[in-house]
């Protein structure tokens, strides 16, 4: 791909993401699809720790300017969606401070807090260690479960009710998050954690129904397959599997893999072939289902179609996971993969007309707006355009 064009997009996204700051909310706030921000939705913790993160990573690949953005979005993680009274973080507040759903607490939202913990330490922004103790000590208490090897879900304000479910979803962004942490403390407790977790759900679960993650289990950690059976269009725990997790987890198995065998720790035959059957059944599952190109947003069991939208993140992800397997392997499929992803990112995710990249396109790759209709952020397309000259490790945090 022509580094030109991808440092291209890479301001394109910066210069579109900071337009999401709004100094009366004080953080960044929900963008529209034309760059305008949706105030009376106040922040978001997942779409500041998001924040944080890429411009973190911004600045440790050459861009100082965007310092002083990562400390903006810390700031509002510390200053306004931190629970005072509880501890743990808010998953969004209204305009006026007042915490969404009663102040629940959901590890969704607490995995990107420690991805943005660590990536302020990365930029050695102050606001990293204290981030960092703090959530660390809430993931401890409430969130992680030794015995399961995993994060446990959502809970009350006051972290008395737990929710009776396990989720795949908020176990692979919690992997992806202790990776980071791990890059940047060296504590190999966060290391361990990223196994366990893509033990239990990749190696056991993923495994056992062909490569096709389950996403919905019990707080036993039995998959519950028919979950959420009539809402195709939820964007974070929709029905059926979906195929652009497989792709994310298949960069992080093959990222946990390369950490442990640098950090001198024991490495698992299983982390290369899910990595490989995981990429190859997401493709198969997701990729041109209607004749055009793209990928399909859920599957069943059996590899039908459920939602045919085609998301953005879907599309950035499989070009991740391809870019990492190319650089691990060498093998040509993963280049011929490349060519073809970065091409339909050309063709059409840019927005040429109000900047950033659309988030969602229909099955002709038309703009839509039936799930992520907004751009509320870019972490998945700018983490993509660094893969490119980035080393391959734990994160992008020590990557440069």
């Amino acid at each position: 791909m022509d580094t030109v064009w991808l440092d291209e997009q890479r301001r394109n996204l910066i210069e579109f993401g900071r337009k999401g700051f709004d100094a009366e909310l004080g953080g960044f706030g929900h963008l529209r699809a034309d760059g305008t921000v949706k105030k009376d939705e106040g922040l978001a913790t997942w779409i500041n720790c998001r924040a944080a993160y890429c411009y973190a990573i911004d600045v440790l690949a050459g861009n100082q300017e965007s310092y002083a953005d990562a400390e903006k979005a810390g700031a509002a993680l510390l200053d306004k969606l931190w629970d005072k009274e509880y501890g743990g973080w808010f998953t969004s507040i209204s305009p006026d401070g007042v915490p969404a759903d009663n102040g629940e607490k959901i590890a969704y939202a607490h995995a990107f807090v420690v991805l943005a913990a660590s990536s302020l330490k990365a930029i050695g922004s102050p606001l990293g260690d204290d981030m960092l103790t703090k959530i660390d000590a809430v993931l401890t208490d409430h969130f992680w479960s030794e015995s399961e090897n995993a994060t446990t879900e959502n809970w009350d304000r006051a972290f008395t009710t737990p929710e009776a479910y396990r989720g795949a979803n908020s176990n692979m962004h919690m992997t992806e998050a202790c990776l980071a942490a791990f890059d940047v403390t060296g504590d190999k407790k966060w290391l361990h954690r990223a196994e366990g977790m893509a033990s239990r759900v990749i190696n056991t679960h993923a495994r056992a129904h062909h490569w096709r993650i389950p996403e919905h289990f019990s707080n036993e950690w039995v998959p519950d397959l028919r979950y959420n059976h009539d809402d195709i269009n939820h964007p974070f725990r929709p029905f059926g599997s979906t195929p652009g997790h497989g792709f994310e987890w298949a960069r992080l198995v093959t990222q946990l893999s390369h950490t442990l065998n640098a950090a001198g720790e024991k490495t698992s035959p299983w982390h290369e072939e899910a990595a490989r059957g995981l990429f190859d059944r997401a493709l198969e599952d997701g990729w041109s289902r209607h004749g055009t190109d793209g990928f399909v947003y859920t599957v069943d069991f059996d590899g039908a179609v459920v939602n045919g939208l085609h998301l953005a993140w879907v599309v950035c992800e499989a070009l991740s996971a391809s870019l990492v397997l190319e650089k691990v392997t060498g093998e040509a499929t993963y280049t011929a993969w490349n060519e073809k992803l970065w091409d339909y990112c050309q063709s059409y995710l840019v927005d040429h007309t109000n900047g950033g990249w659309y988030s969602e396109l229909d099955t002709n790759n038309a703009p839509s707006s039936v799930i992520w209709g907004d751009k509320a952020d870019f972490y998945h397309p700018l983490q993509t355009l660094l893969i490119p000259r980035a080393r391959v490790g734990a994160s992008l945090l020590t990557a440069f």
